[in-house]
């Protein structure tokens, strides 16, 4: 049952790549993280505020309509 199940995973995932399936996935997260290392924005509140936007970002469709550099941003 384990070998076949691990077969229908490979299958899967060579099914996706053949079809162009993006699985380097951006997330706004990384850019936060990134812009965390600007002096202007070392407050932690600000950080902790921002991040729990982008948590709450990710129940509507605007991960849908802007760039996870974007989303971050607006978070800030």
């Amino acid at each position: 049952m384990k070998k076949l199940r691990e077969d229908f995973c490979f299958s899967e995932l060579k099914i996706l790549n053949e079809v162009g399936f993006d699985f380097d996935i951006s997330l706004p997260y990384e850019y936060l993280e990134a812009y965390s290392r600007y002096p202007k924005l070392k407050d932690e509140l600000i950080l902790s505020v921002a991040n729990n936007f982008v948590n709450d970002s990710f129940r509507t469709h605007v991960c849908l309509y802007y760039d996870p550099r974007t989303i971050a941003l607006a978070c800030l």
